[in-house]
């Protein structure tokens, strides 16, 4: 049966939609149509790929069930359908071909690694990525496998920092030529793209390059970056630590769960320069971060590796559990003996005050203007600390900064350290 599916697509859109290549990805300003294309191709494959299982899924349950469920009834024609369920397992069966074959799409909302076990496609199509973990996109990854069918996978978003991962490996890579566009295939987009947006919401997109520009860049041109004024934003990166002493801070957590706070470490040095206060010197610094408990072994033994590429004078560990934390510092310097490493000059117990927001403006975003970065540093550290905001579902990592950095100008063992080297020299 030939059905004609009523939409035109724009070129960017049909660019995506036949697209041949493994991964694609179309990204851009708000109102280009990424949903749309995500649901025609959608109903693309499923017509003609007989007997092909697509995977049309979102981050969110909410997602999929605004954008991409919502254009599927708007735009499959009900003729093509044998069956359509609705609820937390949504799935579209097709009416059977010549040969008796059914297609299915699947709606599916990702947030946790183990959804997305126990099913085999022949496309997965992903709206928001950028929304989605990593280690939930693999796994999505690893569902694309259905023998005899295109198993492609198709990637739409909304750009976000250059420091996610959505763009370290799909956006980057193909735009540079890393990698061929038969593999990678990247589709970018602006929302003045589409001519059918309404004209009013044209002028109001074009009043934020005036009110807001950074939101301008980034949901009205699609430009990867940091454009959000209310985030920190992204600093300048350096090969190594040229400050000569160190110290470092631990942001505890005493969960495993993947939906509270994570285990956060952060090193600091200041940059001396002769004749200024040290409020004024250049700061650097690196970082790491698990999403385990602090008693964890993998974590203790992690922090401790971290902490020996640096050798920080002191390390800040911050707990609300009273003399009871000489249990777990304890156990930390029981793992420096079990691996060899050289003790740490001080372990000091720390009992935060400031409420974690105000520390982080003022020890992070305060500072950033002279803030710089190792390159190495893990970019999912570093992102979290970047695109930090007073909304941000996590703020481990940059509360772990912000209390190194405090924890450098305030230090009594430090500033005795320095002196004592200071003697020495002389």
């Amino acid at each position: 049966m030939e059905v004609e599916l009523q939409v035109k697509l724009l070129p960017k859109q049909a660019e995506y939609v036949t697209s041949t290549s493994d991964i694609a990805i179309y990204h851009g300003g708000v109102g280009a149509g990424k949903s749309i294309a995500d649901v025609v191709l959608a109903i693309k494959l499923a017509i003609e790929n007989p007997g092909i299982d697509i995977l049309a899924c979102s981050p969110t349950y909410g997602m999929l069930r605004d954008t991409i469920m919502r254009e599927f009834k708007e735009r499959c024609p009900r003729v093509l359908l044998a069956k359509l369920t609705t609820g937390i397992y949504p799935e579209a069966v097709f009416i059977p071909s010549a040969n008796g074959r059914q297609s299915t799409i699947r709606f599916r909302a990702f947030d946790d690694v183990l959804k997305p076990k126990g099913i085999t496609v022949g496309a997965a199509i992903i709206d928001e990525v950028t929304g989605m973990k990593e280690d939930v996109l693999g796994e999505v990854f690893r569902r694309v496998r259905q023998d005899g069918m295109p198993n492609h996978i198709r990637l739409t978003t909304n750009p976000d920092s250059k420091l996610h991962y959505v763009y370290k490996r799909f956006v980057e890579p193909a735009e540079n030529g890393a990698i061929a566009k038969d593999m990678l295939h990247s589709i970018h987009t602006t929302s003045f793209e589409n001519g059918y947006l309404p004209e009013n919401y044209i002028r109001q997109l074009r009043q934020l390059k005036v009110t807001r520009p950074g939101e301008y860049m980034r949901s009205v041109l699609g430009m990867w970056g940091e454009w959000d004024e209310n985030s920190i934003g992204a600093f300048e990166k350096i090969p190594a630590f040229t400050a000569p002493y160190l110290v470092a801070f631990l942001d505890t957590s005493f969960s495993d769960s993947t939906v509270s706070d994570r285990t956060a470490l952060a090193i600091v040095g200041f940059v001396p320069q002769h004749g200024r206060e040290n409020r004024y010197w250049p700061i650097e610094f690196t970082g790491e971060s698990w999403q385990k408990s602090v008693s964890h072994p993998d974590v203790i033994e992690g922090v401790i590796r971290f902490l020996d590429r640096f050798h920080p004078i002191e390390v800040l560990f911050e707990s609300q559990l009273g003399d009871s934390t000489q249990v777990f510092i304890d156990r930390f310097r029981e793992m420096e003996r079990r691996l060899g490493v050289s003790p740490k000059n001080h372990w000091t117990i720390l009992h935060q005050t400031k409420n974690k927001h105000e520390r982080i403006m003022l020890e992070v975003a305060g500072n950033k203007d002279r803030m710089k970065v190792l390159a190495d540093t893990s970019p999912d550290f570093l992102n979290r600390v970047v695109s930090y905001t007073k909304k941000a579902d996590h703020d481990d990592e940059p509360d772990a900064l912000a209390g190194a950095v405090n924890g450098w100008r305030t230090s009594k063992n430090l500033r005795d350290y320095m002196l004592r080297a200071e003697k020495m020299r002389a």
